[in-house]
């Protein structure tokens, strides 16, 4: 599944507006919708953000896996 729509299905099943994820992760709305409609590409910083935002694995955000588990903390 390519990022954008990964994107718009955690945003959906978490019920967050974009506004609501744009100062969770400190960007602006409107490049929030860019994601969303594909034509813009987060940066890795963002990314990493977006991940920690929903509590999932990068993998998953973007596409390479159907687990949203995020990897383990370690000490």
């Amino acid at each position: 599944m390519p990022f954008h729509q990964r994107l718009t299905e955690l945003l959906r099943s978490k019920q967050i507006t974009h506004r609501e994820l744009s100062s969770g992760i400190g960007v602006s709305e409107r490049l929030i919708r860019y994601y969303v409609a594909g034509t813009k590409q987060p940066t890795m910083e963002t990314l990493v953000k977006l991940a920690q935002f929903f509590n999932v694995s990068l993998d998953y955000l973007v596409g390479l896996s159907d687990d949203p588990t995020p990897p383990r903390k370690e000490s």
